[in-house]
């Protein structure tokens, strides 16, 4: 459905990328644990700053442990903070340059500030 709905954004003619966009796909699954802050730190990076090079990536984050960040094309980290039954769409290289830079790729990174660990879930779509 999100593929349908950046074809429709992009006003692209859906059924003539259904092949090659829609139908002829293959997915990557990972579960995802963050080790909880140590005690008497102050925050840890838990991954590098980086993009991803796949399609786009759909993550599930697992209860109220926090940490995605994202930065903004001005520099600033932001957080993203989502409620308990959202999803968060991170697009990839692969999508930003098939759509000749007009859906932008960002750069994340996970930050622990919690005292448990952390855990979510990603689809990426190769």
């Amino acid at each position: 459905m999100v593929k349908r709905m950046i074809l429709e954004g992009l006003q692209l003619p859906v059924e003539k990328y259904r092949d090659g966009i829609i139908d002829k796909t293959s997915y990557f699954l990972r579960i995802m644990k963050y080790d909880a802050l140590k005690e008497g730190g102050t925050e840890e990076v838990g991954g590098i700053n980086h993009r991803d090079s796949n399609f786009m990536t759909i993550l599930r984050q697992e209860g109220a442990v926090n940490g995605l960040e994202v930065k903004a094309k001005d520099g600033q980290w932001i957080r993203a903070t989502p409620s308990a039954s959202s999803f968060i769409v991170i697009l990839g290289d692969a999508i930003h340059g098939w759509s000749n830079g007009r859906l932008y790729s960002p750069v994340h990174r996970v930050v622990m500030r919690e005292t448990r660990a952390r855990h979510s879930i990603g689809l990426s779509r190769r």
